[in-house]
């Protein structure tokens, strides 16, 4: 994604936010949901373990990531041929439905927490202690280890543009991905 793009989506967000301008769902979102949905589960808690859950995503975060796959910088066939269709106001408006649905907690038991909690503390100032997502990043909780596992590889191996997080997984040794994930998944 262009640096450029993502500020202008940034300053429209916050524009609507000081304005107050509603970017509540329309009738036709909710149609265009339904094709998110297939995927990424309703209610809210992905099933696929390699598919994000999006309810309660930080919807700065979303806006950036239905750019991303709209400019090609970031690639998964399904979502590339949708989020093409979008309008500017269709991509605000289902970023702000997902992000207004709360988040279901994660049903992953980590028998092994404290073996990514220290590679967790590397997340905290980004994502959170809880996983929340900080400001425009992303929230981590809810999400599964095989999802989280498959993100930090395409990073370390960057498929996936994004230079800090390139920086972070390319320091960490696929078992500290596993431990890392797995802690992550429990959030």
């Amino acid at each position: 994604m262009s640096t450029a793009k993502l500020i202008e989506s940034l300053l429209v967000i916050n524009l609507m936010l000081i304005c107050n301008i509603s970017i509540a769902a329309p009738q036709n979102i909710l149609l265009k949901t339904e094709s998110c949905l297939s995927c990424h589960s309703d209610p809210g808690l992905s099933t696929n373990p390699l598919q994000p859950s999006l309810d309660g995503q930080n919807s700065s975060y979303l806006i950036s990531q239905l750019i991303s796959f709209d400019d090609g910088s970031r690639i998964h066939g399904k979502v590339d041929v949708r989020v093409l269709e979008l309008s500017k106001q269709e991509t605000l408006s289902l970023a702000a439905f997902f992000a207004e649905r709360l988040p279901k907690e994660s049903t992953q038991k980590n028998t092994g927490m404290l073996l990514g909690t220290s590679k967790y503390n590397t997340c905290i100032g980004c994502h959170g202690v809880g996983g929340e997502g900080l400001g425009n990043y992303p929230r981590l909780a809810g999400l599964q280890p095989a999802y989280i596992s498959k993100q930090l590889m395409d990073y370390k191996n960057k498929k996936r543009p994004n230079d800090t997080m390139r920086v972070i997984a390319q320091k960490l040794s696929d078992q500290d991905i596993a431990k890392l994930a797995s802690y992550i998944g429990s959030l």
